[in-house]
């Protein structure tokens, strides 16, 4: 339909010319003949962040999430939506919310991580710990084994992200997790 033709016309002008303008006024027109254009609101959020419109990147991603799919996607535009709350808008409480709702199917230490982080800097100790049992039960369902490579702390199989978070939450709570 026309959102559809609307939506490959803002992918010409960003790849065909990089013309960042047009292609926002193309995604303006795909959303307006069909605002649950799951593809243009995606693309609409690239864009506001890659212009430091941090506000519109969120609104766009929460009217995507409103949309639905499969739990990858979702839990993929959750943490992404979690990090504009975190680095961007300074609304704790809903990147919080985010991250959490990114758990439900990422296989990623990132939202524990970002979790650990708002955690800690608000001095919630219970949350610390939270994060540290969901790591926990994490690295069983995905088989993954902490390791000693010859220092006293142990390290994660994979993943550096995941090295990180428990080297921050090892801090806190000073417990070996798997």
């Amino acid at each position: 339909g026309a959102a559809d033709e609307f939506f490959k016309a803002a992918h010409g002008w960003l790849d065909g010319v990089g013309d960042r303008g047009r292609a926002l006024t193309a995604l303006g027109r795909a959303l307006d003949a069909e605002p649950e254009h799951a593809s243009a609101l995606e693309l609409r959020a690239v864009l506001a962040t890659e212009q430091g419109r941090w506000s519109d990147a969120a609104e766009a991603l929460e009217a995507r999430l409103r949309i639905g799919g499969d739990p990858e996607t979702l839990a993929a535009l959750q943490l992404r939506l979690g990090v504009l709350y975190q680095e961007h808008l300074d609304q704790s409480a809903r990147a919080v919310a985010a991250f959490n709702a990114a758990l439900a199917s990422v296989r990623s230490a990132e939202p524990l991580d970002r979790l650990a982080t708002l955690h800690r800097a608000s001095r919630n100790w219970t949350g610390v710990v939270d994060c540290l049992q969901q790591l926990r039960a994490m690295c069983r369902r995905n088989g993954w084994r902490f390791r000693n490579p010859g220092g006293d702390d142990p390290k994660i199989d994979r993943g550096e992200d995941m090295n990180d978070f428990y080297a921050s939450a090892k801090v806190t709570v000073g417990d070996s997790l798997c």
